[in-house]
């Protein structure tokens, strides 16, 4: 067994931690975008109104569904989409990239309601996806009734949800240089229409590399935003924030500036034995390397990593090929589990014939 110990022992996270960052939304989270991990959260696990963050997921599925460069046209009913709009007028036709630059930088309700039909034809149909898709990547609690958040009853998300389908959709080039552009235009429809990013985040800090603002009454102010600075990249959540920009920030440095990702397993690297029924061992190696982001104390990480080992059970005297699944080694910070990486069996094992022989005279082998 592998044991990493790093300097002292630590809650993670601590709840000292928690008092470090303060903020005024109602709900926020940080999740590091490179492992995945949640750094802080503040009620970050319930189930509120997204308002216009729910686009993120709208855009997301539909470049999963509809080339940039289809072209659509608008139907009566997606130009009658009210609140934050395009001013979409029915029987223009644009681009689906046109419609994904005016839902995600001008936040248009019209354009998400032209999107879903440019893709499937229906929005509700499309809102169907919508859920499956959130359930795939891991966003369980998502509950969607429109593809543009507009106040609905039960329309809902967590800070964790939200920050789950952010950290997917920021690896879609598509989808990062959107949320990324401070201004954009369509030059499709009847007219050329400006568009300016509602996310001044974009200009408040060079570092910043998107993601998407939402207001409504019943949701306040909201904001999904991300990070890239030292090496890091991070997102985070805030809901009915009462300055969403500052809370932001805050989060997003004080998460660079006191972690640190760490590759604590490389793949190939030998970290067990797996006993054979006949007293041999073979060695095991890591499937992949784990990387697993940890807390720092002057630039030193600062939490004592466990682990525990999990072994498969196999019929006795069964042959054994090179890279068979023989178990799974758990680190854990504290009592939580941080990371996991399957182990491999490193040399292949076949039972002697004698072997063979007795274990079918015992039973062991039929």
């Amino acid at each position: 067994m592998v044991i990493l110990c790093f300097s002292l022992p630590s809650e993670v996270w601590a709840a000292e931690e928690e008092s470090a960052v303060k903020v005024s939304a109602k709900a926020a989270l940080l999740l590091d975008a490179q492992t995945g991990q949640v750094l802080w959260q503040k009620d970050g696990y319930e189930q509120l109104p997204p308002a216009s963050t729910t686009k993120i997921l709208t855009a997301l599925l539909c470049l999963d569904i509809a080339p940039p460069d289809r072209v659509a046209e608008v139907t009566a009913q997606a130009a009658a989409v009210g609140e934050s709009s395009a001013g979409l007028l029915a029987g223009e036709r644009f681009a689906m990239g046109e419609l994904l630059d005016a839902a995600l930088l001008k936040s248009a309700n019209d354009a998400c309601f032209a999107l879903a039909e440019g893709a499937v034809g229906s929005e509700p149909f499309f809102v169907r996806l919508m859920n499956l898709k959130a359930a795939v990547l891991g966003a369980a609690g998502a509950n969607l009734l429109n593809t543009n958040g507009l106040p609905a009853e039960g329309h809902s998300m967590s800070c964790y949800d939200l920050a789950v389908l952010a950290r997917v959709a920021m690896q879609n080039p598509n989808f990062a240089a959107r949320v990324g552009s401070v201004y954009g235009v369509m030059e499709g429809g009847s007219y050329n229409r400006k568009l300016k990013n509602t996310n001044k985040l974009l200009q408040m800090d060079k570092h910043i590399t998107g993601i998407k603002t939402g207001t409504t009454d019943a949701a306040g102010a909201c904001l999904v935003s991300s990070m890239e600075r030292d090496g890091r990249s991070l997102i985070a959540v805030v809901l009915h924030s009462g300055d969403r920009y500052e809370d932001s920030l805050r989060l997003l440095n004080w998460g660079v500036d006191r972690f640190v990702n760490c590759c604590v397993v490389r793949q190939g690297q030998v970290l067990g034995a797996w006993p054979t029924a006949d007293g041999e061992e073979i060695a095991v190696q890591a499937a992949t390397d784990l990387w697993l982001t940890l807390p720092v104390d002057n630039g030193t990480p600062d939490v004592e990593l466990r682990t525990e080992f999990a072994w498969c059970k196999l019929p006795e005297l069964s042959p054994i090929k090179v890279g068979d699944v023989l178990g799974t080694v758990y680190f854990y910070g504290d009592e939580e589990c941080l990371g996991q990486v399957n182990l491999l069996a490193a040399a292949e094992y076949q039972p002697s014939r004698w072997q063979m022989f007795w274990g079918r005279l015992t039973g062991e082998v039929k």
